[in-house]
């Protein structure tokens, strides 16, 4: 019986190896056949193409973002030779010097100097700005030698945290001594030297609002591998200690928790409103005898006389700022900070995101909005539209939504 079993046994498995070997057959044409498709499919010249396509619709969504288009000379010169009031901002590193790790290195060349000076010497520029990161005694060496011949030059130091608004008169901080607690460097200071010591080329800058560790002139890829490890052991340090770290153009910078940086754009608009209400007050006191506001003010009564002559000054005098120039490098204010700094309060912050959001979506805006924001400029009711959206009135002439705006 054993033999018997066994002699049924034998065909029985020869037929399940045939059928697995069948099947190994089947399955193993079937995945060369998938493998032929792939490989047929997916060529060098195929993964070349999808990376095009995919490179420019990502350049596609990104212009589609923007809303600043680059401008060209004539669209840059014509409303500046229309203008007579203009604030003119410029930034040292990238725009008017190669940036450079040390501060000392910093050099602006003499046509560039020469060109600042003309533009101080025009009486139509009332303020030129000069915003960098760098120390208010960094500034002062770098700009000595036009010092005396700018009396509108105005030098912004560690992105306008102290400010010269004049070459005669001293750096002014624009924060309380309170915001600069610097009780964290003895803790940061150790670790920013540690990593100091790891890459060669990289060094530290001291400032009053605390430390910058550049690694420009380090390897680049090394370089850049010992920044993303030292802000995130900085940003677990600042999980016990108050300070907070900011990453720029090849470097990272540690500032206390509490300080808020000032906007530029906002101080030098104040300063410019706070001297003409001087010059106005002025002319209302020194005002002679026997002039037309005066006479119209003798008509009223004793206590409404000053708001007439306030209001008669005020309605004649002309606007602060008509044209505003930021230059940047790319790496200073965004245009959020730009146009919020320039727009008039209340600022619907929201409204003019809505409006964006439309303009990314290829929506149209309504006529009514660009008629209610004529009513405003012509003294009707105010409009939907937010103050800081820029409106084109001709080819070569941007209008913006507020007295301020260029």
């Amino acid at each position: 019986p054993g033999a018997a079993r066994r002699r049924q046994l034998r065909p029985q498995g020869g037929a399940l190896r045939s059928r697995s070997l069948r099947a190994r057959g089947v399955e193993r044409k079937r995945a060369h056949e998938h493998m032929l498709q792939y490989v047929s499919t997916f060529t060098a010249r195929s993964w070349a193409k999808r990376f095009l396509d995919q490179l420019q619709e990502a350049s596609e969504t990104k212009a589609s973002r923007t809303l600043c288009r680059e401008l060209t000379v004539p669209q840059l010169a014509g409303p500046y030779g229309k203008t007579s009031r203009r604030l003119l901002v410029l930034e040292l590193e990238g725009a008017l010097a190669e940036p450079t790790a040390l501060g000392e290195l910093i050099d602006v060349s003499g046509p560039t100097l020469d060109d600042i000076v003309a533009l101080c010497d025009d009486p139509r520029n009332r303020l030129v700005v000069v915003l960098s990161a760098r120390s208010a005694e960094t500034l002062e060496r770098v700009f000595a030698p036009i010092s005396e011949r700018c009396p509108t030059l105005a030098l912004a130091a560690e992105e306008g945290l102290s400010v010269r608004w004049a070459p005669d008169e001293d750096f002014e901080m624009q924060v309380s001594d309170f915001d600069l607690d610097l009780s964290w460097l003895d803790d940061a200071a150790p670790l920013i030297a540690y990593y100091t010591e790891r890459t060669p080329g990289s060094v530290v800058e001291r400032k009053v609002s605390g430390l910058a560790w550049h690694y420009r002139d380090c390897d680049l890829n090394h370089g850049a591998w010992q920044a993303r490890q030292l802000q995130v052991a900085l940003g677990e340090l600042a999980k016990h200690v108050p300070l907070s770290v900011f990453s720029g153009d090849k470097f990272i910078e540690v500032r206390p928790m509490r300080l808020s940086v000032p906007n530029v754009l906002e101080l030098a608009l104040r300063r410019l409103r706070d001297l003409d209400a001087d010059l106005l007050q002025s002319a209302a006191d020194a005002a002679a005898p026997g002039s037309p506001l005066l006479e119209r003010s003798a008509a009223t009564s004793d206590d409404e006389a000053p708001d007439v002559l306030d209001e008669d000054v005020e309605r004649d005098a002309p606007r602060s700022v008509d044209y505003v120039l930021f230059v940047a490098s790319g790496n200073g204010l965004v245009d959020e900070e730009i146009f919020e700094s320039m727009a008039p309060p209340p600022f619907d912050l929201d409204e003019f995101c809505a409006r964006v959001a439309r303009l990314n979506a290829g929506e149209e805006l309504d006529d009514d909005d660009d008629a209610a924001a004529d009513d405003v400029d012509d003294g009707g009711a105010p409009s939907s539209s937010a103050p800081g959206t820029p409106r084109r009135n001709s080819e070569d002439d941007v209008i913006g939504g507020d007295d301020d705006a260029p």
